[in-house]
């Protein structure tokens, strides 16, 4: 009894130090002489972000167009530009936005709309609007830029893929002609991942100008309007959101594309109407735009037990079950911790996470103590920087000690293989320090 006490002491010292890690905000923006839409009384719609010349930048779409913020510096974020929409004002509900190869590529699904593109390399200065055409299509939902193919996917009922091997003139490629609906997708190495609404999830292989499909879901828990997800780093899992109040995030298992199973559903709820709306994930966590509930970090390092570690409300709007209004859209691929997120109302934020989100597939603390890697499949690494003697104890979910090693050398190899899958504590400590970390043994 008295181990299952300490190994709960020490799963709950960890959780504290992660939810004691605030989501700081670094910057707010928004323009109050924008007009909103119509529709959803929403001024600004998709959020992105891509490095240039080794500086970093954010956008933000409006009613109006596209805005540029230089965010390299923390401390000095600022406004740099500004392209006007092809067509402008109330009508405009979502634009959307993807860079490739020192461009960006803009959408609207509103209106007499065109494709955008923008050099970005006149970047810390201006940018350049070097496209802006109706000829290829008119509108777009949402697109997606497979990088490692150089490839455009367009979202306008059916998918229309394009070759970008010139990134200033498109090329026709292909057409996917779905059973349905196309609202978004998510592409990796020509495997393409199709949000159909109502009809479920689509997967095709998108590498041949016939797309083959590879596998639906169309029957799962808690289904409603398939909306957007996004893939694991390892390819193994996929989360995604139904668009639909009170319908949490679904975690797909699509280890083996033939026999996809659904592992669970999760999602922090404010309220029985809240809802989902755009996520994406990086390393071991899933950033995702809540709408109403608005900004929320996810541990996914285990598929099966998902833990909210952080948020921030970035919405005013009460939750309502027929509107949907507040946070739109979030991008973490930034350096430092920071993260962009988009609210419909209120604009953009720029947050600081870096104090949640050190622990990914390395761990380094103050000390510079690597634990690695996170999940692992049996074997660990410890590594030192100094040259302290070290006493490392694992303990697993039963209070039971299971490994206690005292640790003279930089390196440490450990072959966990003998142990049952799943959560364990490492303990590291030395004359100055004790560090506790989770482990995943998968």
């Amino acid at each position: 009894m008295m181990q299952k006490a300490i190994f709960y002491l020490l799963t709950i010292l960890f959780s504290m130090s992660l939810t004691a890690q605030q989501v700081d905000l670094l910057y707010h923006w928004e323009d109050t002489s924008l007009p909103p839409s119509s529709a959803h009384n929403n001024t600004y719609n998709e959020v992105w972000g891509f490095e240039q010349d080794g500086r970093e930048y954010g956008v933000i779409g409006s009613t109006m167009g596209t805005h540029f913020f230089d965010v390299t510096d923390k401390n000095n974020i600022t406004p740099v530009d500004f392209i006007p929409g092809k067509i402008q004002g109330g009508q405009i509900i979502h634009r959307d936005f993807h860079d490739y190869n020192g461009y960006l590529y803009m959408v609207c699904d509103e209106g007499a709309s065109s494709l955008q593109i923008v050099d970005l390399s006149y970047l810390p200065d201006s940018v350049s609007l070097v496209y802006d055409s109706d000829q290829l299509f008119v509108r777009s939902h949402n697109i997606f830029i497979d990088s490692l193919h150089a490839k455009l996917y367009v979202c306008k009922g059916d998918i229309a893929v394009y070759s970008l091997t010139n990134p200033t003139n498109p090329t026709y490629f292909t057409t996917i002609d779905l059973p349905s609906h196309a609202h978004d997708i998510y592409v990796r190495d020509d495997t393409a991942y199709v949000n159909g609404g109502p009809d479920g999830l689509f997967i095709y292989d998108a590498s041949v100008p016939n797309p083959q499909p590879l596998n639906t879901l169309s029957v799962y828990p808690q289904k409603g309007y398939n909306h957007s997800g996004w893939l694991s780093e390892d390819g193994n899992t996929y989360i995604f959101a139904d668009e639909t109040h009170g319908k949490q995030m679904k975690v797909l298992d699509v280890s083996d594309i033939n026999n996809l199973s659904i592992r669970g559903t999760f999602m922090t709820m404010t309220d029985p109407n809240s809802i989902p709306h755009n996520q994406i994930i990086k390393g071991n966590f899933l950033y995702s735009a809540q709408y109403f509930d608005g900004f929320y970090i996810y541990d996914i390092s285990d598929p099966d037990n998902v833990v909210e570690v952080g948020n921030y409300d970035t919405s005013t709007q009460p939750v309502s079950p027929t509107k949907y209004e507040g946070a739109w859209g979030v991008y973490p691929f930034l350096k430092d911790g920071k993260v962009l997120v988009s609210d419909m109302q209120n604009g953009l934020y720029v947050f600081d996470v870096s104090g949640i989100v050190t622990s990914q597939e390395e761990l380094t603390n103050d000390n510079n103590i690597l634990i690695y890697p996170n999940p692992t499949n049996g074997i660990l690494h410890v590594k030192f920087a100094d040259q302290e003697t070290h006493q490392i104890n694992i303990i697993d979910c039963q209070g039971r000690n299971v490994f206690s090693q005292l640790v003279r050398d930089s390196r440490l190899k450990i072959d966990l293989n003998n142990l049952p899958k799943g959560i364990y504590m490492v303990k590291i400590s030395s004359d100055n320090e004790t560090l506790i970390q989770k482990v995943i043994l998968q």
